[in-house]
């Protein structure tokens, strides 16, 4: 009688195991869900090294960047962080608008 029950004790067992697996599968699944990659991750500079990325040295400058809203930071201490990410899509944002902005005044001058 202690084998059988045994025996029903791990199937039991097992069949938990198995459904929690097919659970976990399904909803990765449905959800689309999937484990962060390291490069998915965000990668963060310092002020000084996102002042150098973009050409600015002056405090209020950075200020600006940080008020325009394109650029995620935090401040976990006393220095800002800022995420290279949004740094290069800022640099991609001011390069395009320079640029359409230098056309529209070709044209307003012919």
């Amino acid at each position: 009688m202690n084998a059988l029950y045994l025996q029903i004790e791990q199937y039991i067992e097992d069949f938990r195991k198995n459904l929690l697996q097919d659970i976990h599968k399904i909803v990765k699944e449905s959800t689309g869900y999937q484990a962060p990659n390291a490069k998915d991750t965000p990668q963060w500079v310092s002020g000084a090294q996102a002042k150098e990325l973009l050409s600015i040295k002056s405090r209020n400058a950075m200020k600006k960047v940080r008020a325009s809203g394109i650029v995620h930071f935090t401040k976990p201490g006393r220095e800002y962080l800022y995420e290279l990410n949004s740094l290069n899509d800022y640099l991609l944002q001011k390069s395009t608008f320079r640029l359409v902005l230098h056309r529209a005044s070709k044209k307003a001058y012919k």
